[in-house]
Formats: structure tokens, sequence, C-alpha cells
């Protein structure tokens, strides 16, 4: 990394363990990717929010609404949204969030040595929101967000994974490249 580092000062934008994010340009670009020191290099490409669309996808609307159908209404269906049903999170911890009320019934730490309930890494919550949010987090950023699959499912935090050594942030905008040392 110290060649890296000398070498493109003026890109570069941070440093990580084993790996830089640089900004470059096209001769630079093509001068990294015949470096043989560098294992791999990916690009800072757009991102596309995917989850906005999934319970149109999934139907889970449709579930949630239920079906009439038949001879007076004896084939129909109720509508099933996850009221009386628990969902275990195996993750990093669910921290509290406005799009899942007060729906985490019980939170259980299986990280040793580590006593909070806490979700260090933001990925548990976000799970947890996939699976049983309300549309209240993201109503001021879209309205093609309806919730998450099951919005009336209670949830149980199952904290399995530990705290990082330092928090690392994604990178965003521009021609930006991640570097890798072999």
């Amino acid at each position: 990394m110290p060649r890296l580092r000398a070498r493109h000062a003026r890109g570069l934008r941070r440093l990580l363990a084993g790996a830089a994010v640089l900004e470059v340009g096209d001769a630079e670009l093509a001068e990294l990717q015949r470096d043989s020191s560098i294992a791999h290099i990916s690009g800072d490409l757009p991102v596309n929010a995917g989850m906005a669309v999934t319970n149109k996808v999934t139907a889970a609307e449709t579930v949630w609404q239920g079906t009439s159908g038949g001879l007076l209404g004896l084939f129909s269906t109720p509508g099933y949204t996850g009221r009386g049903v628990g969902v275990a999170i195996l993750d990093s911890g669910i921290a509290p969030h406005t799009a899942l009320d007060s729906r985490v019934v019980t939170h259980v730490n299986l990280v040793s040595g580590e006593s909070t309930y806490s979700d260090l890494f933001g990925h548990g919550t976000h799970i947890a929101g996939i699976v049983g949010g309300n549309t209240t987090a993201a109503s001021r950023v879209t309205t093609t967000y309806s919730g998450g699959s099951a919005p009336a499912v209670s949830l149980i935090d199952v904290r399995g994974t530990t705290a990082p050594r330092r928090p690392v942030r994604p990178c965003s905008g521009g021609s930006r490249r991640r570097a890798t040392r072999r």
C-alpha cells in the first residue's frame, strides 16, 4: 500500500485494511490495471434501490388483503400480515427503530463477553425491516415502500455477531476504484 499511496496520493480517498479507495482518471486506471501487485479493482458503480418493490414482486400486498371467492365466500382466505407470528432474526442485533415500532418482543445475545443487545453493524436492523418494517421510516424518502413482507410480525432479536474493529463507511460518487493488494 505505501507504493500505491505514493503514486496516487492526489486521488487517494481512503485507506482500508489491505485496500485503498482512489479517484482516478482513465490513464491512471489503465496503469493500475497493468500493475501485477493489485489483485482486484472494482468500480464505484451506481446502486439502485431494490427493496422498494420487493412486496410487489413477492405479491405480499395481495397476501395482506386476502382473497374472496367461491359460493358464499367458502373458498376465501383472510389477509395475513404476520400478526400472531414470531420471527427470530439471527444477525447483528436489532436496534430500536421507528419502522419496527415496539414489535421486538425479546433480545438474546449469543456473543461471549458482550452484554449489549445493540446492533453495532446495522445489518440485523435492516433485515428486521425487510421482514417486518412499517412504512413510517421511509415515508419521507419514497412512497413505493409499503413495509416489510410481514408488517405485523413479532420480532425476536438473536444477536450472533461481534462488534467490528472499526467502522467502515461505503464510498460514493465519482469514478472511485477500490484496489486490493495481492
